[in-house]
This record gives C-alpha cells, sequence and structure tokens, in this order.
C-alpha cells in the first residue's frame, strides 16, 4: 500500500516533494504531493467570469468519520460549516456502495471536475470492493459510467480531466509492471479502449517498477496536448515530455534528454533533471524548471514547443542576484489566458525568493511582486493559482513567518498582503500550516486548506481576497485527527 498523502490540497502540489529550502530532495513517485487541477488555472474557470459568479466546491477527506474517505459537493453561498460533528456536505460519491481509495491507499489525486462543473471522474471500488476503477458521472455523482475496470494490484491515481470534457488523463500500474506508472487517455464516452501515451522503458531497465511517470500531469487549454514528467530512461533522471493526444497513434515527444540531464552529487540525493509541473501557454508552448548542470544546485525555466524541436533556456525573465549569478528558480505559474508568467526566483538576495511577474508579449520587463528582506519562498513547486480574471496570484509561502501561510499579490505589483496568520488563528499550535488555496468564481474569496484552528486536523475554510490577516470562516470541519485532502472549485 502506498503512504498516506497529508494535504497538498488542491490541489495543489507537485511532482515530487520540494520542501523546505532543499527543493532537490528526491522522493519516489509515491511520496508526490499531488495537484487537483493541473492546468494550474484554479479550475479552469473562465477568465471573464462576471461578478456574483457562481462556483461549486468539492471536497475530498475523512470529514464525518476518521479514516472513511468521502466526497461531498456544495454550492459557495451555502450555510457553513458542513462536517466534523455536523452534516457532511451533499455526497457526490456515497461511502456504500462505492468506496473512495482509502486513506492509506493512495497518495495522487482521484477526482477531477470538469470546468463547467457539469461532471466529476473518479476513481471507486464500485463493482468489486478492493479493486478501483475509473468512473465519469454527472456533478452530483448521478448515472455514474464505468470509463476503465480496475484489476487486482493496479492501481489509478493521478486523474485529470481535460478542460473541453472530453477525455480524462490518469496515471497507473500495470500487472505487467506492478508499481511502474504510465500514462494514459480514455474519452468520457469509454470507447475506445484507453491508449497508453507515455514512452516504453527500454528492454534493458534493471528495476522497470522504479520508472515512473509521474503525478502531475498537465492538459494544454484546447485539450490536444499533455505535458508530463517521468524517469522512464534512467531511474532518478526526470526528463520532460509532451503527447499530441488527438493523433492517430499518440507518440510523446522528449523535450528533455536523459543525455541533458547531469549528475547531482553535491546535494545528495539530489534531485536530476525536471522537479514540478509542467506548463503551457496560449501557444502551447511548454514551460518546465529542471536541474541539469553537474553539482549546481539551481534550477533553471525552460522553454519547449510541444514537439520538442526547440528549447530554450529563458533567462531574461528574472534580474540576476546583485553578485550578478544566476538566480534559482522557484515555483512558477501560467495565467488562464496562457499571456503571462508570475515565477519565484532568488533574486536579488539568494534564498530570499521574490516573484515576477511577466507579460510574454514583452518578456525582457518583469514586475517584482514581493519584497522579501530574509530567507522565505512560496513552496518551490507548489502551484500559483491565479485568479479568474488573471490579475493577481494567489499562493502559499514562508515569507512573513516560519510557516506556510496564504497570499494574494496583484500582477501590476501595487499590493500583496497575507490573507491570514496561521500562528494566529491556530495560537498555541507547534506547526500549523496552510495547504493550498482555490478561488471562487467571481474572485471574490478563495478557499484555503490547512490545519489553522486546530494543529494536525487539515480543514476547509473560506476567507475574502481582499482582507489581511482575517479570521477564516469554518467551510469543512473534520473530527479530531480526520483531514480534506482535496477541494475542487469550478464555476457553473
Amino acid at each position: 500500500m502506498l503512504k498516506r498523502l497529508l494535504p497538498c490540497v488542491l490541489l495543489a502540489a507537485c511532482s515530487r516533494a520540494d520542501t523546505g529550502n532543499t527543493p532537490d530532495a528526491h522522493a519516489n513517485h509515491t511520496d508526490a504531493p499531488i495537484i487537483a487541477d493541473a492546468r494550474f488555472v484554479d479550475g479552469a474557470v473562465s477568465i471573464d467570469a462576471p461578478a456574483g459568479a457562481a462556483s461549486r466546491v468539492w471536497v475530498l477527506g475523512d470529514f464525518t468519520t476518521d479514516q472513511v474517505l468521502q466526497a461531498g459537493s456544495f454550492v459557495d453561498g451555502a450555510t457553513l460549516p458542513y462536517g466534523g460533528a455536523g452534516t457532511a456536505p451533499p455526497l457526490v460519491v456515497p461511502t456504500s456502495p462505492a468506496k473512495l481509495p482509502s486513506l492509506t491507499g493512495y497518495t495522487a489525486n482521484v477526482f477531477d471536475a470538469t470546468p463547467d462543473a457539469s461532471h466529476i471522474a473518479y476513481v471507486a471500488d464500485a463493482t468489486t470492493a478492493g479493486t478501483f476503477d475509473l468512473y465519469f458521472a454527472n456533478g452530483d455523482g448521478s448515472s455514474p459510467a464505468l470509463l476503465v475496470a480496475g484489476q487486482a494490484n493496479v492501481e489509478i491515481q493521478s486523474i485529470a480531466i481535460s478542460p473541453d470534457g472530453t477525455k480524462v488523463a490518469y496515471v497507473a500500474d500495470t500487472a505487467a509492471i506492478n508499481g511502474g506508472y504510465d500514462l494514459f487517455v480514455v474519452k468520457t464516452t469509454g470507447t475506445p479502449a484507453p491508449v497508453k501515451v507515455s514512452p516504453d522503458r527500454p528492454n534493458t531497465s534493471p528495476a522497470p517498477a522504479a520508472q515512473d511517470v509521474f503525478s502531475v500531469v498537465t492538459w494544454s487549454a484546447d485539450s490536444k496536448y499533455l505535458a508530463f514528467s517521468a524517469d522512464l530512461t534512467n531511474d532518478t533522471f526526470d526528463q520532460a515530455y509532451c503527447v499530441d493526444t488527438t493523433a492517430a497513434t499518440p507518440t510523446a515527444a522528449t523535450l528533455l534528454l536523459r543525455t541533458d540531464i547531469g549528475t547531482q552529487t553535491t546535494v545528495p540525493p539530489g534531485a536530476q533533471g525536471v522537479r514540478g509541473a509542467l506548463l503551457f501557454d496560449s501557444n502551447n508552448n511548454v514551460y518546465f524548471r529542471a536541474r541539469l548542470v553537474v553539482g549546481d544546485a539551481r534550477f533553471q525555466l525552460f522553454k519547449s514547443t510541444p514537439d520538442g524541436s526547440t528549447r530554450t533556456n529563458v533567462t531574461a525573465y528574472v534580474p540576476a542576484r546583485t553578485d550578478a549569478s544566476v538566480p534559482d528558480i522557484g515555483s512558477f505559474g501560467i495565467s488562464p489566458d496562457g499571456t503571462k508568467i508570475v515565477i519565484s526566483a532568488d533574486a536579488p538576495t539568494a534564498t530570499n525568493y521574490d516573484l515576477y511577474a511577466v507579460a510574454f508579449a514583452t518578456s525582457t520587463t518583469s514586475t517584482k511582486l514581493t519584497n522579501l528582506t530574509a530567507a522565505g519562498h512560496p513552496d518551490f513547486t507548489a502551484p500559483l493559482w491565479f485568479s479568474p480574471d488573471g490579475s493577481r496570484v494567489a499562493f502559499v509561502g514562508n515569507i512573513a513567518s516560519a510557516r506556510r501561510e496564504p497570499f494574494v499579490s496583484k500582477l501590476d505589483g501595487t499590493d500583496t498582503h497575507r490573507l491570514l496568520s496561521v500562528t494566529a488563528t491556530c495560537s498555541g499550535c507547534a506547526t500549523p500550516d496552510a495547504d493550498s488555496v482555490q478561488w471562487t468564481a467571481d474572485g471574490a474569496a478563495l478557499y484555503v486548506a490547512g490545519d489553522l484552528t486546530s494543529n494536525n486536523d487539515t480543514k476547509l475554510y473560506r476567507v475574502n481576497s481582499a482582507t489581511t490577516d482575517q479570521t477564516p470562516a469554518l467551510a469543512v470541519d473534520v473530527p479530531t485527527n480526520g483531514d480534506i485532502v482535496l477541494a475542487v472549485v469550478r464555476r457553473q
């Protein structure tokens, strides 16, 4: 069984765990934090969502009984809170007869929703107890259709619905290579059969089960391409790939070759190659961060065409450090319309990871969003969550205290404010942290997951996006030792 994932809620997350000031700590596939919405556009809500646009929230967790994972849903504006000793949010995947994977059984996202909130995809053992299938259903959980039947010792995880709602990408191992994860695509009609779109491992691989497609996969906005990372050529050397899912025979293009990746020996065990999500701009160019230079702990930002024919080391988006050295690239995100990028980099001062916003049309001019005077950063490979209109970005970082806290920055550089202080909301707690955020469709509020009022009990909260250091409103409670493990917000 895989290890329990404690929330990188909305979802947030990374293809591998990057923590503290060592974003290169190598973790295997099963330890990877997740991203429920790998498209990084906060539910893929329309960028022109009007004020007052309604949002639907789905939440997964053991919110009524510890260790019993449920999936519920409610409309933003409903009377809160749900869960804990109160009433559970209306269930979309009941605990009987269908069951979601055990909290101790999966470490990657097993739930997603379409951008228009009309449908959901999830993994559950509705047919055979203990054997988990992939389903596609209406947004309220009705009329579930079986897309992929489960098999013994096969785990389906890291599912992502295409923006147009016609396909589901998922990561799974196989009976032939138990524990070795590949990437598949299946149409939401259920036919034809799923297609494996990731490359084969070399026949000479000594341990194929150790070579995986990692848990973060990203769709392009037009639902044509999938970008992902994997160590399929050589275990622990993480390459970048992109595949055209509309091709008659989808064949992944290699964006980063194994021979381009230098061995890291000075920062054991050392990330080698790609770390974090691969993201698309409006022209379907793919962006990713990678460590390639032997013995150099810094990550660089790269841009590639989807066919891999052209790859550029992007250096103009952030300034050099004051000592003229190249900065380390941390987390980054691309706006919903694909025209802007926000990058975390330790410039102008090493270990102080400030945020910079850049419009691709004027890529030589960056706007500094934060101004750190001490070491800090947004989580290295956690997502940056853009507001639906693309004018603001939310992030979780330790830039104001030693704990991870939620912030919002305007992309024009005129404001960065902390939404709440976790040491104030969870007074006396040893290790309170925010894990992730999700914008509502109108941009007026965000849902924040974390142990903000009860140490180590991750709950879901609702906060005003414009208010500094506020008291969060509890949205979904959990019993003692319970956790919200995933939240998804979509415009309906």
